[in-house]
């Protein structure tokens, strides 16, 4: 599954979780488990990105933008690991675009 050939948008889950931005990073809480998570850097980069509904093909092109020397190949690979992680945790779901 590569999200930027999809097209896809990626929702947040706030029925489960509340997010909040601190400088320059999100912290995410689950409000069932308490459980929470850490985006930062990059990660809260494309985490603010879904938040403002990019959908994936965006957020690759920003990516690549911002980090003109990071290979393409690179950036897609990790940008599908990150989302599909957030997937995997409820974080977010994907939508059709």
């Amino acid at each position: 599954m590569d999200p930027a050939k999809k097209r896809k948008n990626w929702i947040f889950n706030d029925e489960r979780f509340i997010a909040r931005r601190l400088k320059d990073e999100y912290i995410v809480m689950n409000l069932y488990s308490g459980h929470y998570y850490t985006l930062e850097s990059t990660g809260a980069l494309i985490f603010g990105l879904v938040l403002d509904d990019h959908p994936a093909g965006e957020i690759e092109r920003e990516l690549l933008r911002r980090y003109p020397s990071a290979p393409p190949a690179r950036v897609r690979r990790d940008l599908e690991h990150l989302l599909k992680d957030l997937c995997s945790k409820e974080i977010v779901r994907s939508a059709a675009a």
